[in-house]
Protein backbone atom coordinates (compact mmCIF):
# COMPACT_ATOMS: atom_id res chain seq x y z
CA UNK A 1 0.00 0.00 0.00
CA UNK A 2 1.49 3.16 -0.93
CA UNK A 3 1.10 6.34 1.24
CA UNK A 4 -0.16 10.02 -0.09
CA UNK A 5 1.84 11.85 -2.29
CA UNK A 6 3.81 14.86 0.07
CA UNK A 7 4.49 18.17 -1.18
CA UNK A 8 7.88 17.43 -2.56
CA UNK A 9 6.57 14.41 -4.52
CA UNK A 10 4.03 17.02 -6.25
CA UNK A 11 6.35 19.55 -7.21
CA UNK A 12 8.29 16.46 -8.66
CA UNK A 13 5.39 15.33 -10.62
CA UNK A 14 4.51 18.85 -11.83
CA UNK A 15 8.75 19.10 -13.44
CA UNK A 16 8.90 15.09 -14.22
CA UNK A 17 6.97 11.69 -14.75
CA UNK A 18 6.18 9.67 -12.22
CA UNK A 19 7.17 6.18 -10.72
CA UNK A 20 5.05 3.20 -11.61
CA UNK A 21 4.57 3.18 -8.27
CA UNK A 22 3.48 6.48 -7.85
CA UNK A 23 1.49 6.48 -11.11
CA UNK A 24 -0.47 3.43 -9.65
CA UNK A 25 -1.46 5.41 -6.84
CA UNK A 26 -2.70 8.23 -8.95
CA UNK A 27 -4.77 6.20 -10.61
CA UNK A 28 -6.77 4.70 -7.04
CA UNK A 29 -6.28 7.58 -5.02
CA UNK A 30 -8.97 10.41 -5.95
CA UNK A 31 -7.14 12.97 -3.40
CA UNK A 32 -4.13 13.25 -4.74
CA UNK A 33 -5.36 13.14 -8.53
CA UNK A 34 -7.65 16.11 -7.43
CA UNK A 35 -4.50 18.06 -5.88
CA UNK A 36 -2.29 17.19 -8.53
CA UNK A 37 -4.55 18.49 -11.41
CA UNK A 38 -5.62 21.44 -9.53
CA UNK A 39 -1.77 22.55 -9.28
CA UNK A 40 -1.53 21.90 -13.16
CA UNK A 41 -4.14 24.35 -13.65
CA UNK A 42 -2.82 26.48 -11.88
CA UNK A 43 0.51 26.73 -12.83
CA UNK A 44 -0.97 26.66 -16.43
CA UNK A 45 -2.53 29.90 -15.37
CA UNK A 46 0.60 31.23 -14.61
CA UNK A 47 2.32 30.36 -17.59
CA UNK A 48 -0.57 32.22 -19.64
CA UNK A 49 -0.16 35.61 -17.47
CA UNK A 50 3.16 35.79 -18.70
CA UNK A 51 5.61 38.57 -17.77
CA UNK A 52 4.42 40.43 -14.26
CA UNK A 53 5.83 44.17 -14.71
CA UNK A 54 7.65 45.22 -11.63
CA UNK A 55 5.68 48.06 -9.73
CA UNK A 56 6.92 51.60 -9.81
CA UNK A 57 9.44 52.22 -7.20
CA UNK A 58 6.78 54.46 -5.56
CA UNK A 59 4.95 51.81 -4.98
CA UNK A 60 6.67 50.88 -2.38
CA UNK A 61 7.07 54.58 -0.76
CA UNK A 62 3.30 54.72 -0.66
CA UNK A 63 2.47 51.25 0.94
CA UNK A 64 4.78 52.09 3.31
CA UNK A 65 3.14 55.53 4.25
CA UNK A 66 -0.41 53.81 3.73
CA UNK A 67 0.58 50.99 6.50
CA UNK A 68 2.48 53.72 8.72
CA UNK A 69 -0.72 56.09 8.86
CA UNK A 70 -3.06 52.60 9.60
CA UNK A 71 -1.29 51.67 12.17
CA UNK A 72 -0.99 55.83 13.87
CA UNK A 73 -4.41 55.63 13.58
CA UNK A 74 -5.13 52.48 15.34
CA UNK A 75 -6.02 53.35 19.39
CA UNK A 76 -3.33 52.82 22.02
CA UNK A 77 -4.83 50.44 24.64
CA UNK A 78 -4.75 52.21 27.89
CA UNK A 79 -3.78 49.40 30.88
CA UNK A 80 -5.35 50.35 34.17
CA UNK A 81 -3.44 51.74 37.29
CA UNK A 82 -3.79 48.18 38.95
CA UNK A 83 -1.79 46.25 36.22
CA UNK A 84 1.73 48.25 36.78
CA UNK A 85 1.00 48.96 40.63
CA UNK A 86 -0.57 45.78 40.89
CA UNK A 87 2.70 43.59 40.88
CA UNK A 88 4.57 46.49 42.78
CA UNK A 89 2.11 46.06 45.56
CA UNK A 90 2.74 42.28 45.77
CA UNK A 91 6.28 42.49 45.48
CA UNK A 92 6.55 44.84 48.26
CA UNK A 93 3.73 43.15 50.42
CA UNK A 94 5.66 40.01 49.96
CA UNK A 95 9.11 41.59 50.84
CA UNK A 96 7.79 43.42 53.58
CA UNK A 97 6.30 39.97 55.15
CA UNK A 98 9.92 38.59 54.81
CA UNK A 99 11.04 41.28 56.48
CA UNK A 100 8.58 40.76 59.35
CA UNK A 101 9.77 37.20 59.29
CA UNK A 102 13.44 37.82 59.75
CA UNK A 103 13.50 40.58 62.08
CA UNK A 104 10.57 38.95 64.33
CA UNK A 105 13.15 35.70 64.40
CA UNK A 106 16.17 38.13 64.99
CA UNK A 107 14.29 39.66 67.70
CA UNK A 108 13.75 35.88 69.56
CA UNK A 109 17.41 35.46 69.51
CA UNK A 110 18.26 38.14 71.97
CA UNK A 111 18.95 37.38 74.97
CA UNK A 112 16.78 39.11 77.62
CA UNK A 113 18.58 41.54 80.15
CA UNK A 114 20.73 43.28 77.75
CA UNK A 115 20.46 45.99 75.02
CA UNK A 116 21.15 45.61 70.76
CA UNK A 117 24.07 48.09 72.12
CA UNK A 118 25.66 45.23 74.49
CA UNK A 119 25.18 43.06 72.30
CA UNK A 120 26.92 44.87 69.00
CA UNK A 121 29.89 46.13 71.52
CA UNK A 122 30.86 42.14 72.58
CA UNK A 123 30.50 41.12 68.84
CA UNK A 124 32.85 44.16 68.05
CA UNK A 125 34.79 43.03 70.72
CA UNK A 126 34.82 46.81 72.29
CA UNK A 127 33.99 48.00 75.27
CA UNK A 128 30.47 47.95 76.27
CA UNK A 129 28.28 51.67 77.20
CA UNK A 130 25.14 50.37 79.04
CA UNK A 131 22.59 53.11 79.48
CA UNK A 132 21.43 53.14 83.04
CA UNK A 133 18.37 51.39 82.74
CA UNK A 134 20.38 48.62 81.13
CA UNK A 135 23.03 48.67 84.12
CA UNK A 136 19.90 48.33 86.42
CA UNK A 137 19.08 45.03 84.72
CA UNK A 138 22.04 43.45 84.97
CA UNK A 139 22.39 44.71 88.44
CA UNK A 140 18.75 42.58 89.23
CA UNK A 141 20.09 39.62 86.79
CA UNK A 142 22.98 39.30 88.67
CA UNK A 143 21.09 39.26 92.35
CA UNK A 144 18.78 36.59 90.64
CA UNK A 145 21.56 35.01 89.32
CA UNK A 146 23.36 34.43 92.59
CA UNK A 147 20.56 32.75 94.40
CA UNK A 148 20.06 30.36 91.38
CA UNK A 149 21.22 27.34 90.00
CA UNK A 150 23.08 27.14 86.32
CA UNK A 151 20.13 24.73 84.83
CA UNK A 152 17.36 27.41 86.72
CA UNK A 153 19.03 30.31 85.23
CA UNK A 154 18.88 28.57 81.69
CA UNK A 155 15.21 27.64 82.02
CA UNK A 156 13.86 31.46 83.12
CA UNK A 157 15.87 32.63 79.90
CA UNK A 158 19.38 34.19 81.30
CA UNK A 159 21.21 32.35 79.23
CA UNK A 160 24.21 34.31 76.87
CA UNK A 161 23.36 34.20 72.70
CA UNK A 162 26.26 31.96 71.29
CA UNK A 163 27.54 35.39 69.76
CA UNK A 164 28.20 36.30 73.26
CA UNK A 165 29.51 33.63 74.45
CA UNK A 166 31.67 33.24 71.20
CA UNK A 167 32.85 36.72 71.73
CA UNK A 168 33.74 36.53 75.83
CA UNK A 169 36.01 33.69 75.04
CA UNK A 170 37.80 34.96 72.86
CA UNK A 171 38.41 38.33 74.72
CA UNK A 172 40.17 36.16 77.35
CA UNK A 173 43.66 35.90 77.74
CA UNK A 174 45.69 32.77 77.36
CA UNK A 175 45.80 32.29 81.35
CA UNK A 176 42.36 32.66 81.55
CA UNK A 177 41.57 30.33 78.82
CA UNK A 178 43.70 27.65 80.36
CA UNK A 179 41.54 28.05 83.74
CA UNK A 180 38.01 27.86 82.13
CA UNK A 181 39.37 24.86 80.31
CA UNK A 182 40.55 23.70 84.09
CA UNK A 183 36.85 24.78 85.64
CA UNK A 184 35.05 22.44 82.35
CA UNK A 185 37.22 19.56 83.27
CA UNK A 186 36.33 19.72 86.56
CA UNK A 187 33.14 20.52 85.99
CA UNK A 188 32.43 17.32 83.67
CA UNK A 189 34.50 15.37 85.63
CA UNK A 190 37.45 14.91 83.88
CA UNK A 191 41.14 13.97 84.79
CA UNK A 192 43.48 16.67 84.29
Amino acid sequence: MTTHFTPEQFVDAMAQPLSAERQAHLSVCTDCANQLAEMRMLMGDVSRAGNVPEPSPLFWNHLSARVRDAVDAQPVPVTSWWRGWGRFALIAGALGAVVLTVSLRTASYVSPGRGAAADSAIQRGGPTVLSSESEAMFGMIETLAASMRADQAFDVGLAPGGAATDAAIEALSPAQRRELMRLLRAEMGAAE
